[in-house]
């Protein structure tokens, strides 16, 4: 069985959510892969189909770094939402790879420290 070019990440981060060009609400990203974002919809996240950007924030050690990335929702289920990245930046797609290989990395770091318990 063949694996996806872009698996997804267990995420679980704070994202701010845009529509037309305002931010509307905090919402907790979920899952994250470079193709698309799962996200859990917030009660202020009223319109879910508008939305149109998501501001993902990563710490550096330059400090925060905030990226806004143009999404689609193509899907809602309940209080989830599926959006799909749309014409990202370089620039935002290399912060939101750094994320998904920092995340993996920690997964990966704690998972023997769970079997020692």
């Amino acid at each position: 069985m063949s694996q996806p070019t872009n698996p997804s990440h267990e995420l679980n981060m704070l994202v701010t959510i845009y529509v037309q060009g305002l931010p509307v609400a905090m919402c907790v990203a979920e899952r994250a892969s470079r193709e698309a974002l799962r996200i859990c919809l917030s009660a202020w996240t009223l319109y879910p189909h508008a939305i149109d950007e998501v501001e993902l924030t990563r710490e550096t050690a330059e400090g925060l770094e905030r990226h806004r990335l143009p999404v689609r929702v193509d899907r809602v289920v309940d209080n989830r939402a599926q959006a799909v990245f749309q014409d990202a930046s370089p620039r935002a797609l290399q912060a939101l790879d750094a994320l998904l290989e920092e995340r993996a990395m920690g997964t990966r770091a704690a998972a023997p420290q769970a079997d020692t318990a």
